[in-house]
């Protein structure tokens, strides 16, 4: 029997060095160790669903959205681990998670703070606003948001396969993101220079990019520990 190998698409680059530390450019395929797969795809749908069609080229028997999210519920904090059972879009298109996948992802975090019930939902574009966060959450009912899992799902379903979302919140639902924050390259690298020229434009914007330096700390610690746990092997 083929042992399955696990494609893991992360949208950016410091998302895809918890699972390993040698990162290579956007679109390429990286064998990390038998059996799992990993692909920096750059922010967004059109993007995501390239780079899961690649791990499929290139083998992949089983999909994974791993990286960060922003909180709809207000009771996910920075840090939060999420495991959700659906994946939803705006236009309705809905996908579960492996449920078999799942449970054994979920039963991988022995003392972890997570989130295994419910639903996310991924859009086109990044939202920001404690607004825009509620309404989100009252037309989708789902509990944190991100731009790929839903494309990387879509794909998954298409091929019959196996898929899994692995996501930590870096954004409580209350918090207004600046605008300064949404700066980074389709290479998925966030652009340090982008967020600078964003800054002198909106020298107000310097309070919230301190408070998300704090919340990215807290998130890359909930995707350390979550790629440490060894959830997304895929059962066998």
């Amino acid at each position: 029997m083929t042992e399955p190998v696990v494609g893991v698409v992360c949208a950016l680059r410091s998302e895809a060095r918890h699972l390993g530390r040698s990162v290579p450019r956007a679109g390429a395929v990286q064998a990390l160790k038998p059996g799992l797969l990993r692909i920096v795809s750059g922010m967004g749908p059109d993007a995501a669903s390239q780079a899961a069609t690649a791990l499929i080229r290139q083998g992949a028997t089983a999909l994974a959205s791993f990286g960060m999210a922003g909180a709809l519920d207000p009771h996910l904090r920075p840090g939060d681990i999420v495991l959700p059972e659906l994946i939803r879009g705006e236009m309705a298109a809905t996908f579960r998670t492996d449920e078999r996948w799942h449970g054994t992802a979920v039963n991988a975090f022995a003392s972890a703070r997570i989130s295994s019930e419910g639903s996310l939902v991924s859009v086109a574009a990044p939202v920001t606003g404690r607004q825009a966060k509620a309404a989100l959450r009252n037309s989708s009912g789902a509990r944190a948001v991100d731009m790929e899992s839903l494309a990387i799902a879509r794909i998954a379903a298409a091929q019959a396969l196996p898929f899994l979302a692995v996501r930590v919140i870096i954004d409580a639902a209350d918090v207004e993101l600046p605008a300064s924050a949404t700066a980074a390259t389709p290479g998925g690298q966030v652009s340090v220079v982008g967020v600078l020229a964003g800054l002198i434009r909106r020298p107000a914007d310097l309070k919230g990019l301190l408070r998300l330096a704090r919340a990215f700390r807290q998130a890359n610690q909930g995707l350390a520990v979550a790629a440490a746990s060894g959830a997304l092997d895929y059962p066998a």
